[in-house]
Formats: structure tokens, C-alpha cells, sequence
């Protein structure tokens, strides 16, 4: 599941290690993975 979620979103193993239950929004269209901004690059949140 890894794999196929960094090849579709483009996020690093270690991003994806930090993301919780609270990090996905599935009740839109279309959904989205949220990254704190303490997780990113440039500390900004990233969808």
C-alpha cells in the first residue's frame, strides 16, 4: 500500500510514516491526504 500511495501522491516513505487517520479527508471529492506542517519541507501544510 506504500508503494502504490507514493506513486500516486508523490510523498516520501518518510512523509507517509507520518501521516494518522486525521491526515486523510475522504468526504470530499476529490479526496485528500493532509501533511503537517511540521512533516514538510518548507513547514508549511501540504494537501
Amino acid at each position: 500500500m506504500m508503494y502504490a500511495m507514493a506513486a500516486n501522491t508523490g510523498l516520501w516513505k518518510s512523509k507517509i510514516a507520518s501521516l494518522t487517520t486525521d491526515s486523510f479527508c475522504l468526504e470530499i471529492m476529490p479526496p485528500l491526504v493532509i501533511v503537517k506542517p511540521q512533516d514538510t519541507k518548507n513547514g508549511k501544510k501540504a494537501k
